[in-house]
């Protein structure tokens, strides 16, 4: 999956948290990944994403633990 598709992906309706997410889990800043959009993501850093994700909106895990 590319960082765009990602970003794009409609089932993910908090964009920041989605973005702090990838920052945080491919060691990018915002203007990187802003410049990355067509890289692909290996499948275990966006297994690893979505896990995050869901714990921070369903599970209500803070966003600050998370990262």
């Amino acid at each position: 999956m590319t960082l765009q598709a990602l970003l794009q992906n409609p089932d993910y309706k908090q964009k920041f948290v989605l973005e702090k997410l990838i920052q945080a889990y491919l060691g990018y800043d915002r203007e990187t990944m802003r410049l990355k959009l067509e890289e692909e993501i290996p499948s275990n850093i966006v297994t690893q994403i979505q896990q995050a994700y869901h714990d921070h909106t369903v599970n209500k895990k803070p966003l600050e633990y998370i990262l």
